[in-house]
């Protein structure tokens, strides 16, 4: 029977996922995650499993904190085009704070040709936001069927940003989320009348 951990595991998962965003998940040793946790290897697959178990923790922590913020938008109380707003700012902060791009995009681009979960948690997380702009265009009296047009437009626009963003190219990311605000209002427009 395992020994419960002497250590907060959460805090260390935190830890864990910073890494492996910063490194990604190859470059990542074992040996790297004891000297970035200050856990020896027995604590780290006692608490998480092996390397590949706490890469999939980490995707999940990494999911659960993006999605605890856009699902906090479905009731928000400006309305649906400042809920929309509001979410691409949370885009811009997120490529001005983490230069290395989306753990989740990271990952996909890294293994889902070989990792099932990979794969299956990158769709639950494009699902997920997608899911949440259909219900801010579904507000605002579009159809089912036109707000799922409007929101897979959304959200290939804004993880196109997120790659922009990596790539530092920060005056090509500024024009776009312009052009996306702009396109907003149109939507607003369109629905007053």
């Amino acid at each position: 029977m395992a020994r419960p951990c002497s250590f907060n595991p959460e805090e260390k998962l935190d830890e864990a996922m910073q890494l492996f965003w910063r490194q990604g998940y190859e470059a990542t040793s074992i040996r790297d995650l004891e000297e970035h946790l200050c856990l020896n290897r027995f604590s780290i697959y006692n608490c998480f499993g092996d390397k590949e178990a706490l890469y999939h923790l980490a995707l999940k922590r990494y999911r659960s904190l993006s999605s605890q913020f856009w699902e906090q938008l479905i009731n928000y109380q400006e309305g649906p085009v400042a809920a929309l707003k509001r979410l691409l700012q949370w885009f811009m902060e997120r490529i001005e704070q983490y230069p290395q791009g989306c753990l989740i995009q990271n990952a996909l681009l890294e293994r889902s040709g070989t990792d099932k979960v990979v794969q299956s948690m990158c769709k639950a997380q494009f699902e997920t936001l997608e899911q949440v702009i259909v219900h801010q265009f579904h507000s605002m009296g579009w159809s089912v069927n036109q707000s799922r047009a409007r929101a897979a437009f959304m959200v290939s626009q804004l993880q196109g940003l997120r790659l922009l963003g990596k790539a530092n190219l920060t005056e090509m990311v500024a024009l776009s989320l312009k052009q996306l605000d702009d396109w907003l209002e149109q939507q607003r427009v369109k629905t007053a009348s």
